[in-house]
């Protein structure tokens, strides 16, 4: 509810009668600060200080340029000093599990790594995920067409941290009474030599596969064990020869590792969609400069469970508020 366009009278009653009928922190989904970062950091101090599970931070990227909503223009020195305050607060703010996430460009990841290790320590500098923000090049770009963004992932005590895995795209996958699966060759020449891994097999029409010439991925008592559930094909490829293949079970429950590389995830023109379809004005989004809610999800999902808190900075289009509100309608 936006009380501005109450009267004050009804206004502080509303307030009052919240107060005093619910805990706010239960019913509220989220707050937002109206303020300088830093100041509005400050404030949150008191209340939220080694509570906050993941925080996200979208700084300027000092590209040099002030022709959107943010001073763009530091001296390296000055923009250092400015990220140094910010994110020594985060740390302060962060859960021993914490994780920090920050979206930054070209012009300062030298210098934003090295503040990162002198605030939070080596061990805990994860490293980058690379994300690919455009296709091609840009109007900005001189010399190479630069389309990706980096995004620096630290934790606050990697002794403490838990990365959590990604849910599997099981559109790729068949499935048998033994659960999901790929079907993969057998043979894998690029192996480093096993004895191990040489033995005979003998295909359907009796000719032998010697193991003196292939060397197969798998021990001779497990392919016995996928020969006898059905989990081994014999195949001839084009030129009338054998071919062994194998499915490969894969564990749904566990999930996969996010890949350092998010290639085909959403990019900058995702969000300008996003911000169109609310409305607002091409030349504010330009402005603002929103990230795509996909990639915000995406770190999200990684860093937070269920009622974890978020702290975003920084912040201008709401993309991190409307990536959890589509988590939490898809996860109900």
């Amino acid at each position: 509810i936006d009380t501005r366009y109450f009267d004050e009278e009804f206004k502080w009653r509303l307030l009052e009668a919240l107060t005093q009928n619910y805990n706010l922190d239960d019913i509220l989904d989220g707050v937002l600060i109206k303020s300088e970062n830093f100041q509005a950091l400050n404030l949150l101090l008191n209340k939220y200080k080694e509570k906050i599970k993941t925080v996200y931070i979208d700084p300027p990227y000092n590209t040099g340029n002030d022709d959107f909503l943010y001073k763009d223009s530091y001296r390296h020195s000055s923009w250092l000093t400015m990220m140094e305050n910010r994110l020594s607060l985060a740390r302060e703010l962060l859960r021993e599990d914490g994780i920090v996430f920050i979206n930054i460009g070209e012009e300062e990841i030298y210098n934003l790594s090295h503040l990162i290790v002198s605030i939070f320590g080596e061990d805990n500098y994860l490293g980058n995920f690379i994300w690919r923000k455009r296709a091609g090049a840009g109007n900005d770009s001189k010399y190479i067409a630069i389309e990706h963004d980096y995004i620096p992932i630290i934790s606050k005590k990697i002794t403490q941290l838990s990365i959590g895995t990604l849910p599997r795209d099981l559109s790729r996958y068949k499935k048998d009474e033994y659960g999901y699966y790929l079907i993969k060759p057998l043979h894998e020449p690029t192996l480093r030599d096993s004895p191990g891994l040489r033995y005979d097999i003998v295909c359907p029409d009796g000719t032998i596969l010697s193991g003196k010439e292939y060397q197969w991925k798998v021990s001779e008592k497990t392919f016995k064990e996928l020969l006898k559930k059905g989990a081994i094909i014999f195949e001839k490829n084009n030129k009338g020869k054998w071919v062994v293949k194998y499915k490969h079970y894969i564990d749904v429950e566990k999930g996969f590792l996010p890949s350092s590389i998010l290639y085909n995830i959403a990019m900058n023109k995702d969000a300008t969609q996003e911000m169109k379809s609310f409305n607002f004005e091409i030349g504010l989004i330009k402005e603002i400069r929103p990230k795509p809610t996909e990639l915000i999800k995406h770190l999200i999902q990684i860093a937070c469970q269920y009622k974890d808190i978020i702290l975003d900075f920084f912040a201008g289009s709401g993309t991190t508020a409307h990536a959890v509100m589509k988590l939490n309608k898809e996860d109900g």
